[in-house]
């Protein structure tokens, strides 16, 4: 299984040298750059009162050689004037030739996590994404990439009957991207999933998902409404293994 995970990640990479190598365009390399900033909200009151916030930022540097994504997510929320979200993410994504049908690219990211009960998640891979469509209004690229994680949880957690505090794996990532425009663009629709499973635990696997969708307002400003799941079958005994949060919210973007 590991010989196979690395030819594919070797053939991307080989595969975008090789077409870029081949490309004799004369079109100019301009950068482009791409920005989404989103606050989405709700607020309740009367016998329960809470806040639940999901603010996320989106930078995209992007040329015919290279791609740099970035994302930073941070959610809080209060029940009954006691904290039980408070939530960090980073992450960034370096591709290689990401015009190309197929690329290569390198990842990480750092997490941190009061709802799910751990301090502090560091992770890195490299992998392979497949452009399958990619017009103006439906792009879907799916990929797959080997990843390091190292998790440090707030309370014990049980691996093969042992208690300890930490967590650290190998994993195979699998999941897609995709974004599609409808109703003469006034609607765009934006999904991403993946699952992970250890290479080194059989039981140590979890998978994220989310989709948006956002309708433009004036400008550059538009109302959005969202859906993400989580799911991590190894979590501490106080905690589920399950999150949903559906928010309605305004972004701005030039997506």
């Amino acid at each position: 299984m590991s010989r196979l995970l690395f030819f594919i990640l070797g053939f991307g990479f080989l595969n975008g040298l090789w077409a870029n190598s081949t490309d004799t365009t004369a079109a100019k390399d301009t950068l482009r750059v791409k920005y989404m900033v989103s606050s989405d909200f709700s607020i309740t009151a009367g016998n329960l009162s809470s806040i639940n916030t999901l603010n996320q930022g989106k930078l995209n540097l992007e040329k015919r050689v290279f791609a740099l994504k970035n994302v930073v997510q941070y959610r809080y929320g209060i029940i009954d004037s006691i904290t039980n979200a408070n939530e960090f993410s980073a992450t960034s994504s370096l591709s290689l030739f990401p015009l190309k049908r197929v690329s290569g690219f390198v990842n990480g990211g750092f997490e941190s996590s009061l709802l799910r009960a751990f301090q502090a998640r560091a992770l890195s891979g490299a992998g392979v994404s497949f452009r399958m469509f990619n017009k103006p209004k439906n792009k879907l690229e799916p990929f797959v990439n080997l990843s390091y994680e190292y998790t440090m949880f707030n309370d014990s957690i049980v691996v093969n009957n042992v208690k300890q505090l930490d967590l650290q794996t190998v994993g195979m990532v699998v999941g897609w991207t995709g974004n599609h425009k409808f109703f003469k663009n006034d609607v765009t629709v934006v999904h991403a999933a993946k699952f992970q499973q250890s290479l080194t635990n059989t039981s140590n696997f979890r998978f994220d998902g989310n989709l948006n969708i956002t309708i433009p307002l004036f400008s550059i400003f538009s109302f959005r409404t969202g859906a993400q799941v989580t799911y991590e079958n190894i979590v501490i005994s106080t905690r589920k293994n399950l999150d949903f949060l559906w928010t309605f919210g305004i972004s701005m973007s030039n997506f």
